[in-house]
């Protein structure tokens, strides 16, 4: 079951993707992508969708309510999440949240929300990220263009995006543990 409310501005979009049957088996697919300008009375709320949830936050602030835990979104931020748990998330902020998504399945997706997230749900902060902002530019022009080999240019893509964002959570872990050490010397 799905409820929302889509109050969007007029220049958000969405895309949806059907793979190839040959590509079920590929690591991962995108089945739909999105860049949204979310006004204040945005929300979604639902469960038991079988994908996995990539949000990244260009701008403004969401709540993401998530394994009983509120999550806040913030510029330069990224939240993934598997669908088929409860899921409730909004703007929170007057500004409008901007944030793209991919709803994401295959055969790895679990495996990498389970390295991302470990035991809870966690807001990663990619900073200014050329990477991260590539890929998706990269996976909104092959959404926008087509091709034959968009199954297998999608799976590549979303293995770059979720290694660099596994890098900048190991990334950020690993600075967190360094000052938290210099304070203690």
């Amino acid at each position: 079951n799905t409820t929302y409310n889509m109050d969007i501005k007029i220049n958000s979009y969405n895309y949806t993707h059907t793979s190839a049957q040959w590509a079920m088996g590929l690591p991962f697919q995108i089945e739909s992508f999105g860049h949204f300008f979310a006004c204040d009375e945005y929300f979604t709320e639902r469960e038991k969708l079988s994908s996995y949830l990539l949000i990244y936050t260009k701008s403004g602030r969401g709540s993401i309510f998530y394994e009983g835990n509120e999550l806040t979104a913030t510029k330069n931020t990224v939240v993934l999440i598997n669908c088929m748990k409860y899921q409730y998330y909004k703007t929170n902020s007057h500004d409008c949240w901007e944030f793209m998504w991919l709803h994401i399945g295959g055969t790895a997706i679990g495996y990498y929300c389970n390295l991302i997230n470990e035991d809870q749900a966690n807001v990663i902060d990619v900073g200014e990220n050329a990477e991260v902002d590539n890929i998706f530019d990269k996976i909104f022009l092959l959404t926008t263009t087509g091709s034959d080999n968009a199954d297998i240019k999608f799976s590549n893509y979303v293995t770059a995006l979720l290694t660099e964002i596994i890098l900048c959570k190991k990334r950020n872990t690993r600075e967190f543990k360094y000052l938290s050490h210099k304070n203690e010397i």
